[in-house]
């Protein structure tokens, strides 16, 4: 399989674009462009970046206008800041040298079409396959970086270990924390077609078969967090994300939902409880997991099977939330004792992103790792329509993503 190639390209040259698509498409490369590969509704600027965070390569379709714009500039920043090999695919009547941030610099490779563009696109596979057989060099040894990063986190460690050994304010298991026990079960996971507001990452529906296991009834709040971690969401927002473009104040308080962490982060305090209970193992659930238990044994949209069930009264959601998190356990239940499944804060789950369930497990394990960096989300937040807030909506979010509206809840099996 041939490597993944990202094609930014000014709306101008969208034509050209779109041949040159075809063209590596119809000879095994595996191609992403906008607006072709952005979903309805999607945030076009995180498309455009999670499209490059999946690529290999980037093609830079140089034309006068794309010396010009301030996206395409970005696009290409990006790139030789993470390091994606760069191609540059100059359009006939491109004069290159009136600006710095396009010159031939050492990191990109350069393609004229002097002889027209045909010519070009056999010039640039020719490229794509050298630089293609270059990047599978590298990846059979650890980058330089990585090791280094490895080394690092070996050392951190230690001195987390010595540290927590003297600390006075050790880490303690949160009285808080209150679990329920989810009974085994079999149930159909996704959504039908004919259900309003889903889409076709829901399907197809299919049966999932799971053992029994307990799930906390809310998330994990900013008390849990301070408890288990040591430090707090106002303190980390104000040192991390305060003097940040984008980055919301978040709702502060014991009993709020803990925000700003990534799918890591949650990953790390699961880990810490395991240090603290030798009685049960702590992990976050996966995606078949949290479905079933969202349901509580019912088939319909939201916890229940009735078409009379007020959502206000079960999820905080953009028409009721006040554009803010709230407290967690102040809304109905589920039928299994859970809090806030559907509303307030996005919540993390194990499983790598899949485009739709085909081949899904239907034995509620963790889905297959993938190579994409996105990590699953569910139940929506409050920043998000009620029509998101259904037991089958899924999402995605780059796992080194941290946001105010996204957090996470626990489940924990017997040792």
């Amino acid at each position: 399989m041939h490597a993944r190639v990202f094609i930014s390209h000014h709306n101008s040259s969208g034509r050209v674009a779109g041949e040159l698509n075809e063209y590596l498409e119809s000879v095994g490369f595996t191609c992403w462009m906008a607006p072709r590969d952005i979903r309805p509704g999607e945030d076009w600027a995180e498309a455009i970046l999670n499209g490059l965070d999946r690529s290999d390569i980037l093609i830079l379709m140089v034309s006068p206008e794309a010396l010009k714009s301030k996206h395409v500039s970005r696009e290409l920043a990006f790139a030789l800041d993470k390091g994606i090999p760069v191609i540059k695919f100059h359009l006939p009547g491109t004069d290159i040298s009136r600006l710095e941030s396009f010159s031939k610099d050492e990191q990109a490779l350069n393609v004229e079409c002097d002889k027209g563009i045909q010519d070009g696109f056999a010039i640039l596979k020719t490229l794509l396959l050298e630089t293609e057989t270059q990047i599978r060099r590298k990846k059979k040894r650890l980058p330089k970086t990585v090791r280094f990063g490895l080394f690092l986190i070996i050392v951190a460690l230690f001195l987390l270990i010595l540290l927590s050994r003297n600390s006075s304010n050790k880490p303690k298991y949160p009285e808080s924390m209150c679990f329920v026990q989810i009974p085994a079960g079999t149930f159909l996971m996704g959504s039908p077609e004919d259900e309003q507001a889903r889409y076709g990452a829901e399907g197809p529906v299919h049966e999932v078969v799971l053992g029994s296991f307990e799930m906390m009834t809310t998330e994990v709040t900013q008390e849990m967090w301070h408890d288990v971690i040591g430090t707090n969401l106002e303190e980390i927002y104000n040192s991390q994300f305060k003097d940040e473009s984008g980055y919301l104040i978040p709702a502060i308080g014991d009993k709020y939902p803990m925000s700003y962490v990534s799918w890591t982060d949650a990953v790390a305090f699961g880990d810490s409880l395991n240090l603290l209970d030798t009685l049960y193992t702590y992990r976050l659930p996966t995606e078949s997991e949290w479905e079933y238990a969202c349901r509580a044994g019912n088939q319909g949209r939201n916890y229940s099977t009735g078409s009379d069930l007020n959502i206000d009264s079960i999820s905080w959601h953009f028409a009721n939330s006040g554009n803010t998190a709230h407290a967690v356990a102040t809304l109905q239940p589920n039928d299994w004792g859970l809090y806030d499944m559907l509303g307030n804060i996005n919540e993390w789950c194990g499983d790598a992103w899949h485009n739709d369930y085909t081949g899904a497990p239907g034995d509620g394990s963790i889905w297959g790792e993938q190579s994409n960096g996105f990590r699953v989300r569910r139940g929506s937040s409050f920043i998000s329509s009620q029509g998101l807030h259904r037991s089958a909506f899924r999402d995605r979010s780059r796992e080194e993503l941290r946001h105010h509206s996204l957090g996470f809840r626990l489940v924990r099996i017997p040792r």
